[in-house]
């Protein structure tokens, strides 16, 4: 839904201010080879050189951009070590207990995150920056917490973050050169370093999409139950209007009762088939649930 993903956005502006933990780039940084025509149906050929570590976390599309990670690049990274149960269960409980921090930010904070994200959709910048500046102030015990590969440092052996911050940082290297070459937003960073900063914010706007998700939920089986009553587009622009309405109405908290009644206002949008499709969903959703004892 649109307006979730505008609360995302506004909600990863409020960890900006961590991506100064990102380290300048080394001078002297040499660029790939541009292909020849006999290259084009391969793709991008990678050039390793000195820096690029034995493992990557950087994959190319066939114009030779970074394809842009959906994760923070540092989860992505330690997908790609091996671990030992031990190591496992320390990065883990580490991971854990950031996660549980910003959770808490976010869950504290929603009404003021979606205050933010309103503005910023209405255009009202100098509200924006205000409710920003509040979030910011709400957020600062999380801030201090630094990057996300700085809590996995002490769970993992030296020559294993070694090798997961060579991955990371690659990958940042690689996406601030894209960003840096870019003629709509490259010609907007004084420099390559105020690239990588840029690239660091957006692993954390990463983890705040994450933590969003987790607090309000139901997202994935909201986008299932629509495609599921198989909705003609104008039932599915009246449904995702019902549900955002009081989505932003609520907060994201909505009661029991202002549920339901979302539930009896899409039900009233559905033809006889479709009706008869969300009775069975909602039925198999109990034998579920009865049978997980939940």
């Amino acid at each position: 839904m649109k307006r979730r993903n505008a609360m995302v956005v506004a909600l990863g502006l409020v960890v900006a201010s961590v991506a100064s933990g990102a380290e300048p780039p080394p001078e002297g940084e040499r660029a790939a080879a541009p292909a020849t025509d006999a290259d084009v149906l391969r793709g991008p050929s990678i050039i390793k050189h000195e820096e690029r570590p034995e493992r990557s976390i950087v994959e190319r599309d066939f114009q030779g951009r970074v394809k842009k990670l959906e994760e923070n690049p540092a989860l992505v990274a330690l997908g790609q070590l091996t671990l030992t149960e031990e190591e496992k269960k320390k990065v883990e409980k580490a991971l854990g207990d950031r996660a549980a921090a910003l959770d808490v930010i976010v869950r504290d904070n929603l009404k003021l995150i979606v205050e933010l994200a309103q503005a910023k959709q209405s255009g009202d910048y100098e509200g924006g920056n205000r409710l920003q500046a509040e979030v910011l102030k709400k957020a600062e015990p999380f801030l201090k917490r630094g990057p996300l590969i700085n809590e996995v440092r002490s769970a993992l052996p030296e020559g294993k973050f070694a090798e997961l911050k060579g991955m990371v940082d690659e990958y940042n290297r690689s996406a601030a050169g894209d960003k840096m070459s870019d003629p709509m937003s490259g010609p907007k960073q004084e420099n390559k370093f105020g690239a990588m900063l840029a690239q660091g914010f957006e692993g954390f706007a990463a983890e705040a999409k994450a933590s969003f998700q987790r607090i309000t939920g139901g997202e994935k089986d909201f986008e299932n139950l629509i495609k599921m009553l198989v909705l003609t587009p104008e039932q599915e622009s009246k449904v995702r209007q019902l549900a955002g309405d009081l989505f932003q109405k609520t907060y994201g908290k909505p009661t029991k009762a202002q549920q339901i009644g979302l539930f009896l206002n899409i039900y009233k949008e559905l033809d006889a088939a479709q009706r008869h499709r969300l009775a069975e969903y909602i039925g198999e959703e109990n034998r579920v649930k009865r049978g997980t004892g939940k």
